[in-house]
């Protein structure tokens, strides 16, 4: 997989020491472009700084991430987001991007052909089922390697 992210199981496990956040600000030519969240000492993914411009669909949302060189978050990496929002937030600000919104957002990955698994962020990563067409927030996990 992309990003070193591993294959998850139904539950997460995460060392306290490396579940806080971020240990790193990730740059392109020069420029801050995502947040390194280490799940454990060997797997991160990097949280761009950014939500997408405007809410869309899951479609346009995938479409959205590839345009941009970046992939939409699993479920589970949108359940570690929730279960460490305030340090999450804390490092986006410090590197000059914005807050996750309280709202819905979508994963990239499929429930059925017509439906797609989502977060709800502020609810410690509440994770459940919609129609594809529904239009939810966007934040992108970089592709930076």
């Amino acid at each position: 997989m992309s990003n070193n992210t591993p294959d998850y199981e139904d539950n997460l496990a995460f060392e306290p020491a490396k579940a806080n956040g971020t240990l790193a600000t990730i740059a392109r030519d020069g420029k801050a472009v995502a947040i390194r969240c280490y799940i454990d000492s060997q797997h991160y993914f990097d949280l761009g700084l950014e939500d997408a411009p405007k809410k869309m669909d899951w479609s346009a949302a995938k479409i959205w991430c590839e345009e941009n060189y970046s992939r939409l978050p699993t479920a589970q990496e949108l359940q570690f987001i929730g279960r460490n929002l305030k340090n999450i937030n804390k490092m986006l600000k410090s590197a000059g991007g914005k807050e996750m919104k309280k709202g819905w957002y979508w994963s990239a990955d499929e429930y059925s052909n017509k439906s797609a698994w989502l977060s709800r962020i502020n609810l410690h990563g509440l994770i459940k089922y919609s129609l594809k067409i529904n239009n939810l927030y966007v934040r992108a996990i970089m592709i930076c390697d």
